[in-house]
C-alpha cells in the first residue's frame, strides 16, 4: 500500500540571488556550478537540506563526479542532498538524487518534495496539483499547497542483510 506523510512547507530558498539561505547565516564560497552561467539552483529545507539543480538531461549528469562536489562544497557547510531534475511537463518531473553520506539512491521522498517546491517556485509546475516525480525506484506523487506537502508512493524492499556484533 502507498505510504503517505505530511511535510510542512518551508520557504527557505537560496541560489545565486540569496546567499544567506533565508536563515540569517551567510554562506561563504561558491557552489559547484558557480562557473556555469545557466546553472539554476534552489535550496529547500524539508527536515534535511536539499539543493535542487535544474538540468536539460538528467540521465547525462555524471552524478558520481558532481554529487560529492555538491555534498562537500564549502557553500554547504553542513553538507547537502542534491536533486538533479528536469521538468518534463507541468505535472511530471524526472529526478536523480545524491544523498549526503549515501551517494546516489533509488528515491528520496523529501528530495521529491523539494524538487516540486523548487519547480513551483520557478513557475514550472502548479501549486495545488498532483506532480509525478519519476525516480530510479519508481514514481512518487507530490501534492504541494500553502497548507503543506503530501507525498504518496510505494514502499519497496531494496535490501536485506545480516550483521554480526
Amino acid at each position: 500500500p502507498p505510504v503517505r506523510g505530511q511535510i510542512p512547507p518551508r520557504q527557505r530558498l537560496c541560489g545565486r540571488g540569496n546567499p544567506d539561505g533565508g536563515n540569517g547565516q551567510r554562506r561563504e564560497g561558491r557552489h559547484p556550478l558557480h562557473h556555469q552561467r545557466q546553472s539554476h539552483l534552489r535550496q529547500r529545507g524539508h527536515g534535511n537540506p536539499h539543493c535542487v539543480v535544474f538540468c536539460d538531461r538528467v540521465d547525462a549528469v555524471d552524478i558520481d563526479f558532481i554529487g560529492p562536489r555538491f555534498e562537500h562544497a564549502p557553500y554547504f557547510p553542513e553538507r547537502i542532498n542534491t536533486e538533479f531534475i528536469r521538468v518534463v511537463n507541468p505535472s511530471t518531473i524526472k529526478m536523480r538524487v545524491w544523498e549526503r553520506g549515501s551517494g546516489e539512491t533509488m528515491a528520496c521522498g523529501t528530495g521529491a518534495c523539494a524538487a516540486v517546491a523548487a519547480a513551483v517556485a520557478n513557475g514550472l509546475c502548479e501549486k495545488g496539483r498532483d506532480i509525478t516525480v519519476r525516480v530510479k525506484g519508481g514514481e512518487l506523487i507530490v501534492h504541494y499547497t500553502d497548507e503543506g506537502v503530501t507525498l504518496t508512493g510505494d514502499a519497496k524492499l531494496v535490501y536485506t542483510g545480516e550483521i554480526e556484533y
